[in-house]
């Protein structure tokens, strides 16, 4: 028990340090990105590429996503829609999953991706026939029309995914 509380802290600790550098963590996740594309390629692991591509788009919508949706209730652990002080900003646009903890989910599932292309079975010697090109055309499509939906609700609330501030006054530096 002891040992599992000294790990959280650990994790917290290298968390709460890298959770300001931005472009450092994306840039590894591109770089982790690319091994497995490479990996893909020579050694052609489909299920596995198909597979990893419908979790990360599950994800991808969450992370693009509204925690308090029109239609249902609002739940009690959600954030207040309107400003309760004087000094409180209006955030209507609450996203399910923040940057960091996306970040943390899309660098779990590659490298659990690409551990499981070193696994024989999981990466037979079949050829993709067009059926195999059929439901990745089918999966390009519904996620894109997906996260074009999620982009109109976005520009609704004025959502901005990624955070590009000013270090010292964090004034927002986008379009």
């Amino acid at each position: 028990m002891v040992r599992l509380y000294a790990i959280s802290n650990r994790f917290q600790h290298y968390s709460d340090k890298l959770n300001p550098q931005f472009r450092h963590r994306w840039i590894s996740t591109f770089v982790l990105a690319c091994f497995y594309a490479i990996r893909v390629y020579l050694h052609g692991c489909c299920f596995v590429t198909f597979f990893l591509g419908i979790s990360l788009s599950s994800f991808t919508i969450l992370f693009l996503s509204c925690i308090i949706d029109d239609d249902k209730p609002v739940s009690p652990e959600a954030p207040p829609i309107l400003p309760i002080k004087e000094t409180d900003e209006l955030r209507p646009f609450v996203p399910f999953l923040n940057e960091f903890t996306f970040w943390i989910i899309v660098n779990m599932k590659l490298c659990v991706a690409s551990s499981l292309t070193f696994i024989p079975k999981l990466n037979p010697d079949m050829p993709v026939y067009p059926y195999g090109y059929v439901l990745f055309v089918g999966w390009i499509f519904f996620t894109l029309m997906l996260v074009l939906d999620q982009r109109d609700s976005m520009k609704t609330y004025k959502y901005i995914p990624f955070y590009y501030g000013d270090k010292k006054r964090g004034e927002y530096k986008g379009k």
